[in-house]
């Protein structure tokens, strides 16, 4: 695991989350707004330990636009796996695309990463299409239950191996 302080881009600075359930409250928000019949509320969701959570937010600081958060690191395979979220707000301006590439970039050349996964809901096309920007390949495909509406679930599973490409 890494000790994470802060990036930034023309638009967006990426940061420690101060408040992580404030950072659950938002995201919590984005996945009702956004994909309401893909996420259903989970009965008691909790962060793992050693998961990394960072804020998405304006280049100036300011409020929470949206979330990463890292995890399932392996330190033998020098891999590990995100996720993002964005409010509603500030949804389709690109600024998941813009802090995922630099993010990465981060992940791949300052930790070393040499391999970096993310799972999506197939039903959601917005998420897909963040994956399919940041230069990821799909790599595998889960199936199962959800817990809660019992719904069959299909998920991809995307990988990537390098930052080549991950131009800002």
């Amino acid at each position: 695991m890494f000790e994470f302080e802060s990036l930034h881009s023309e638009r967006v600075l990426l940061r420690p989350t101060p408040d992580e359930d404030s950072y659950l409250l938002d995201m919590k928000i984005s996945h009702r707004e956004l994909e309401p019949a893909i996420y259903t509320p989970a009965l008691d969701f909790r962060f793992h330990p050693g998961k990394v959570l960072i804020d998405i937010c304006p280049r100036s600081g300011e409020n929470r636009m949206g979330g990463f958060s890292i995890h399932g690191f392996s330190d033998d395979l020098r891999a590990c796996e995100f996720g993002y979220w964005i409010l509603p707000d500030y949804q389709g301006q690109g600024y998941v695309v813009e802090a995922g590439k630099l993010l990465l970039k981060y992940l791949f050349q300052s930790q070393t990463m040499t391999r970096v996964t993310l799972v999506a809901d197939i039903r959601n096309k917005r998420s897909v299409a963040v994956a399919q920007r940041l230069g990821f390949a799909v790599e595998g495909v889960l199936q199962g239950r959800d817990l809660i509406t019992e719904d069959l679930v299909t998920k991809l599973v995307y990988a990537r191996y390098d930052a080549e490409g991950l131009n800002l």
